[in-house]
C-alpha cells in the first residue's frame, strides 16, 4: 500500500481495502479460489462485509505519461509505468511527464 494512498484516504477506506487484501491472501493460503471475479471470493468479501475491488474512488496524486511514438497521454496512480510497459497503440515507449494536477478531494 502506498503513501499516496494512505495519504489521501480515511481510515476506514484504508482498512476496508486491507481487509478486502487480507480475504485474497487467506484464500489462496487455503488452496480455494482467491481472484477477484471467483464467486467464492465475492461470496466471501460480501459475508464478512468487505468491499469488492474497484469500490473507492481514488484519490491522490496521478502520474502523467505520453507515448514518445504517437502522443497519446493518459495517467496512472503508479510511477514507473514507463519503465515495464510500452502503447498499445502503436509499440511505443512512454516518456514520465509528471504529477498530474488534480482537484483536492
Amino acid at each position: 500500500m502506498s503513501h499516496n494512498f494512505i495519504a489521501h484516504n480515511t481510515e476506514q477506506i484504508i482498512l476496508d481495502v486491507l481487509y478486502h487484501e487480507y480475504v485474497h491472501y487467506a484464500l489462496f493460503i487455503k488452496g480455494e479460489p482467491y481472484k477477484d471475479s471467483d464467486p467464492e471470493f465475492v461470496d466471501t468479501l460480501n459475508r464478512l462485509g468487505v468491499s469488492q475491488t474497484r469500490t473507492h474512488q481514488f484519490k491522490g496524486r496521478r502520474h502523467l505519461y505520453e507515448c514518445r511514438k504517437c502522443k497519446y497521454q493518459f495517467s496512472k496512480n503508479m510511477k514507473g509505468y514507463e519503465k515495464r510497459y510500452v502503447c498499445r497503440k502503436c509499440r511505443g515507449r512512454f516518456s514520465y511527464l509528471g504529477l498530474e494536477r488534480y482537484k483536492n478531494h
